[in-house]
């Protein structure tokens, strides 16, 4: 596994919140070193270095490093460095955007690392995110959206999609999470593949009442190394009757037999529980859950 080392503080220039709302505070006062909002030449946001603490309060609107809303112009946030927000500042915020791309940043220490809430076609790429509480990455209300080549580390949740429609996570590494590698709630139509998923304490990937997402070419090693109950193991599925996961490399994934690689819930057989054998580790066992019915299906891809 390859994991990104955050860029030193040093190569940045310090810089003082940045707050746009609406395509008209795109200006070089709030942060912009270039562009000009279209598909062919962006604004820019790069090169700062940006102290997150202290900004606000009660984790309102706004209150964040980088804080951009209401736009639709084409934008990039990259090279920026976000520190320090915690306990309730949040380091990269985008709300109400669409044609947005953070690229190759660092946030750390903040409340959520990036945020992107109520956005479509969002792109979150190349980034180191860690030592964030609660969150690393999240997406909340946003569709059509991609999460890719992202090093997620030591966060209290690594990646969290709630209500996050039609988005892609991707080739991410996700490790040492206090809680979840990621997670999800009430999402649709999504799909995780090529992530690495390893050493998160309670679960590596959960779905939660979630339909129709897709999850395969994954690896997980050493999740659930928390004690005992809270330590799942690598993939749980609960009450998402329509989600499928398959694996990409079934002895690092789940302790079935290779074969079995595939597994589907449907509304076939009752069953309040199914899980697979698990190591000691915990580290490789999938468990679908639901309140229903669920049922296993084997299959090839």
């Amino acid at each position: 596994m390859i994991r990104v080392s955050l860029v030193q503080a040093s190569a940045y220039q310090p810089h003082s919140q940045i707050t746009i709302i609406g395509n008209k505070d795109f200006t070089s006062a709030n942060g912009v070193t270039g562009g000009t909002g279209t598909p062919s030449d962006p604004y820019i946001i790069q090169g700062w270095d940006i102290n997150a603490s202290g900004i606000g309060c009660c984790n309102a609107y706004g209150n964040a490093g980088i804080d951009i809303q209401q736009t639709n112009a084409s934008f990039i946030v990259r090279n920026v460095y976000v520190h320090q927000g915690l306990p309730v500042d949040e380091g990269i915020s985008l709300r109400l955007v669409s044609n947005g791309l953070v690229e190759n940043t660092v946030t750390s220490k903040d409340y959520f690392g990036i945020v992107v809430a109520s956005s479509t076609n969002v792109t979150v790429t190349g980034n180191t995110v860690s030592s964030n509480n609660p969150y690393g990455i999240y997406l909340y209300q946003t569709t059509k959206s991609l999460v890719d080549a992202n090093d997620v580390s030591s966060n209290n949740v690594g990646i969290f999609l709630f209500s996050a429609n039609s988005t892609i996570v991707s080739n991410n590494n996700v490790h040492d999470s206090s809680v979840i590698g990621v997670d999800t709630y009430t999402t649709r139509n999504d799909t995780f593949v090529a992530n690495n998923v390893s050493s998160n304490g309670w679960i590596g990937l959960r779905l939660l009442y979630s339909d129709y997402d897709l999850v395969y070419h994954n690896n997980f090693f050493s999740n659930g190394q928390n004690p005992p109950p809270y330590n799942q193991g690598g993939i749980q599925i609960s009450d998402s009757p329509l989600s499928t996961s398959s694996t990409y490399n079934p002895p690092q994934n789940t302790t079935w037999t290779p074969a079995v690689d595939r597994h589907r819930t449907s509304a076939t057989t009752p069953t309040a529980s199914t899980t697979g054998p698990t190591s000691s580790a915990q580290n490789t066992s999938i468990t679908i859950k639901a309140t229903s019915t669920t049922s296993q299906e084997t299959a090839t891809r």
